[in-house]
């Protein structure tokens, strides 16, 4: 299905002194234009099933498809160059550069690419027009308060007009005000640019925004309202 993620049979275990299995047998479908919440108690795998979808680690087992693109196939190199084009990331710790502008910030994921700085920087001043930003592409990070950095990564995420947002805990190091205001921003962000999104969070404000939520637990993969017993091996289908 076009623009939609399918994880199927995913299993991830870490071996060392004793083997630790942080998911087992999880089949989940984020559907085409979905914002899905992932939430969960700390150390419950959030974030590892979030590196896991963007492909900056690799499953045991299982299947990962965006698309048709099943990205568990793909060489490192491949799997570089779908990261750059098809997904946009948007992480809690903005990450931003700060010897470089905002606006240098937002052009990263086009010189990854190849593309020409003639070209790439009115691409990047759109986008921080898009996210409000538009006066100040030429301050650098230091120069930025907390929600307009966190503007800048959404600039970043998006510049290169990426089907997928993948972000972990958005609005993690906000305050109250500038988390509102960021979570509208994203709302828009998803309709404007016709994203699937997939959001870690631990802010129940953020997953009620969302169109569906769903909760990681022992192992498993839980519609909001199950019981996770017995959860060694969970199958949850979108409807």
């Amino acid at each position: 299905m076009p623009n939609s993620i399918s994880v199927e049979s995913l299993r991830k275990t870490y071996r060392g002194a004793s083997e630790l299995t942080i998911f087992a047998d999880m089949t989940f479908v984020v559907n085409p234009g979905e914002r899905l919440a992932l939430i969960g108690e700390s150390g419950a795998g959030k974030s590892t099933l979030l590196h896991l979808l963007g492909g900056l680690d690799t499953p045991s087992a299982g299947a990962i498809r965006f698309g048709e693109t099943d990205i568990t196939r793909l060489n490192p190199a491949q799997m570089a160059d779908f990261r750059n084009r098809q997904i946009g990331f948007v992480w809690q710790v903005q990450s931003l550069l700060p010897e470089f502008t905002a606006i240098e910030n937002v052009m990263m994921p086009l010189l990854v690419r190849g593309e020409d700085p003639a070209s790439a920087q009115p691409k990047a001043q759109a986008m921080l027009a898009e996210v409000g930003l538009a006066d100040r592409g030429h301050h650098r990070a230091g120069e930025l308060s907390g929600g307009e950095q966190q503007r800048v990564v959404l600039a970043r995420a998006l510049v290169g007009q990426p089907k997928y947002l993948l972000a972990d805990e958005p609005t993690g190091n906000l305050d109250e005000c500038t988390a509102t205001q960021i979570l509208a921003l994203l709302e828009r962000l998803q309709s404007r640019f016709e994203l699937t999104s997939v959001i870690v969070t631990h802010s129940p404000a953020l997953a009620a925004r969302c169109t569906r939520t769903l909760r990681l637990a022992k192992g498993g993969i839980f519609a909001i309202g199950t019981n996770p017993t017995n959860a060694g091996v969970v199958t949850m289908e979108a409807e």
